[in-house]
């Protein structure tokens, strides 16, 4: 890098990564067959006091057992 707006354009760059990729915890919810990797969402759920708060999905993982009637989806979630 060479000049000062270089510098500070590549620190940008990686704290916004950083922030993206910083994990925020996980949700479970009913399978949705079209959520995908980096989507951003949008939560409501007054029992955890979050009010259209966007968080990114930077993870997904599928569960599915028949015997016991479970088929959910968990989504590992980062900042937006």
């Amino acid at each position: 890098l060479d000049t000062v707006s270089g510098a500070g354009q590549r620190g940008q760059a990686h704290l916004r990564k950083a922030e993206i990729e910083s994990v925020s915890g996980t949700i479970r919810a009913p399978v949705n067959c079209g959520q995908q990797l980096y989507d951003t969402i949008i939560i409501t759920d007054s029992r955890a006091g979050l009010e259209a708060e966007k968080r990114r999905v930077l993870g997904l993982s599928l569960t599915y057992k028949p015997a016991r009637g479970v088929y959910e989806q968990r989504l590992l979630l980062g900042g937006v």
